[in-house]
C-alpha cells in the first residue's frame, strides 16, 4: 500500500535504482551525443519538476555548436542536477575518464558550464548538483559556474573525477573569480571537489583554479586533486580561494597536490599564491603544497579567520613556495584561533604573520 515519491527524508520502500537517494518516480535519465541535445535537455529540466540525470556520450560539445552560448541550467524548481560523461552505445554502457567526454568553450567569453538555481520562496528540495567524469576547457569567461539560493534546506555541489584546464576569465563577470570553478551556495550545502585535475587556469580575481563559497552553512572539501599551474593576477585570494561567512563552515582538505601556481598581482590582497582560506575551522591533512609563488604575503599558503576557531595542520609537506613574507605559511588575523601544527614538513623562517599555538613533531 505503500506510494513512492520524492521526500527529502527517505522512504525505505523507495525506489531507487542508481542509489542516488533520489526515488525512480521523480527521477529522469536522459542520454545526450552533441551539443544541441545536451541544450536542449538542460532547458527542458529546468521546468519539468524532476530530478536530471544527464549521462553525456563520449565526444567533444563544443559552445560554437550552442549558438556560441555557454550551456546552461538556469531554474527556479526545487530539485537538483546531475551531469555525468562517459558514456556509449546510447548511454548503456560507461567509461568513467574524464578526458572521454570534453565541453570545450573555444575561447569565447563565456562559461562553458552555467548553473543557477533560485528557488524562493522556499520548497523542499530534492536531489543535488552532480558534476562527474567530464573535462571543461578553454571557457574564455571561466570553466564552471554554479550558484545555488535555496533557503532552509541543503544543496551539496560535488565535483568528481573531472577535468578543468585551460579556462580564462578576462573580464569581471563572476567579479573575475573562480577560472576552473566559481561555485557559491548561499545557504545551506557542502562544497566538495574530489578526485579532479585542475590545470592551467586563470583569473583576474579570487580563486585562478577554484573559488568556493560557502555563505552561510556548509563545508568545503577537496580531496585527492591535483592542482597545477593555474594564476590569479589581481585581488584577493590565492589560486584556490575557500571563503566560508561563518564560524560553522568548515574548510577540509586532505590528499591533494596544489604546486606550481602563482598569484602574480602587486596589490595588498594579493596574497597566496597556492592556497588561500578564509574561514575560522580549517583542517589541511597530509596535502603537498609546493613551488607555488606570490609577490605578497603566502606563497604556499595563507589562512584567515573572521573570529574564532581552531586550524589543525597534520602531516603536510609546504615547502619551496616563495612569497614577500611567510613563503611557506602566512596566517593572518587569527590570534584568537588554536592553531595546531604538528608532523609537518616547512621551512620555519618562510613562516610569517600570528604564532602557531600548538606545534610538535615538525620537520625541516
Amino acid at each position: 500500500g505503500d506510494v513512492d515519491n520524492c521526500p527529502t527524508i527517505s522512504n525505505p520502500d523507495q525506489l531507487d535504482t542508481n542509489v542516488d537517494g533520489v526515488g525512480d518516480l521523480c527521477t529522469i535519465n536522459h542520454c545526450v551525443s552533441n551539443s544541441t541535445e545536451l541544450q536542449q535537455v538542460l532547458t527542458a529540466a529546468k521546468s519539468n519538476n524532476m530530478f536530471d540525470v544527464i549521462m553525456i556520450e563520449q565526444g567533444i560539445y563544443r559552445i560554437s555548436e550552442n549558438n556560441n552560448n555557454s550551456f546552461t541550467f538556469d531554474s527556479s524548481e526545487a530539485y537538483g542536477l546531475s551531469i555525468k560523461g562517459g558514456y556509449l552505445n546510447g548511454c548503456s554502457e560507461r567509461v568513467l575518464s574524464p578526458d572521454n567526454t570534453i565541453l570545450d568553450g573555444e575561447a569565447y567569453l563565456k562559461r562553458v558550464l552555467k548553473i543557477n538555481i533560485k528557488v524562493y520562496p522556499a520548497k523542499e528540495f530534492t536531489g543535488d548538483i552532480i558534476i562527474e567524469g567530464i573535462t571543461v576547457k578553454r571557457g574564455g569567461d571561466g570553466g564552471i559556474y554554479a550558484y545555488i539560493y535555496v533557503p532552509d534546506y541543503k544543496v551539496d555541489v560535488v565535483l568528481n573525477r573531472n577535468i578543468l584546464s585551460n579556462n580564462n576569465i578576462s573580464g569581471y563577470g563572476s567579479g573575475g573569480c573562480g577560472g576552473g570553478a566559481y561555485l557559491k551556495v548561499v545557504f545551506n550545502g557542502d562544497i566538495i571537489f574530489d578526485g579532479n585535475i585542475i590545470s592551467g587556469n586563470t583569473s583576474l580575481s579570487g580563486g585562478g583554479g577554484i573559488l568556493a563559497d560557502s555563505a552561510n552553512k556548509g563545508d568545503v572539501i577537496l580531496s585527492n586533486n591535483f592542482i597545477d599551474m593555474n594564476s590569479n593576477s589581481n585581488n584577493q585570494g590565492g589560486v584556490v580561494y575557500i571563503n566560508g561567512y561563518n564560524k560553522n563552515c568548515k574548510a577540509v582538505l586532505f590528499n591533494n597536490m596544489i604546486i606550481r601556481n602563482a598569484h602574480t598581482g602587486n596589490g595588498a590582497y594579493n596574497y597566496g599564491g597556492g592556497l588561500s582560506i578564509q574561514t575560522d575551522n580549517i583542517t589541511l591533512t597530509n596535502n603537498t603544497i609546493t613551488g607555488n609563488v606570490a609577490n605578497q604575503p603566502g606563497g604556499g599558503i595563507v589562512l584567515s579567520a573572521y573570529s574564532s576557531g581552531v586550524y589543525d595542520i597534520f602531516n603536510n609537506i609546504i615547502w619551496g613556495n616563495s612569497a614577500s613574507s611567510g613563503g611557506d605559511i602566512y596566517i593572518y588575523n587569527s590570534n584568537s584561533v588554536i592553531k595546531n601544527i604538528y608532523n609537518n614538513n616547512f621551512y620555519p623562517s618562510k613562516v610569517a604573520g600570528n604564532p602557531f599555538t600548538n606545534q610538535a613533531n615538525n620537520v625541516n
